[in-house]
């Protein structure tokens, strides 16, 4: 007996208002999603290096956007703790492996 592989795609239409502002806009948006499509995005960006150069440059690229995903994060953090952000914190980024 045959068997055969059918790949759906199932979509969702919503009606959405427009946002009157930002912080109507930002309210609205479902993190979970965003980050799902981010990190997807992310994932392909690094397999994609490493199999059109190498390993090592895909290291290296997953080495650059972790540092620049915790700088932010830290200058966020210092945001909303001391409301300003401290730019001259300093930051050990140094990854081993």
């Amino acid at each position: 007996q045959a068997y055969t592989v059918k790949r759906c795609t199932w979509l969702r239409t919503l009606q959405i208002d427009v946002a009157a502002n930002l912080i109507e806009l930002y309210e609205s948006t479902n993190i979970e999603v965003i980050l799902v499509v981010l990190i997807q995005k992310l994932l392909r960006k690094i397999i994609r290096t490493s199999l059109d150069e190498s390993v090592k440059e895909a290291r290296a690229l997953l080495h650059d956007l972790l540092m620049i995903l915790m700088v932010q994060y830290d200058d966020y953090c210092k945001l909303a703790e001391f409301k300003q952000p401290n730019i001259h914190s300093r930051l050990d980024v140094a990854f081993s492996g």
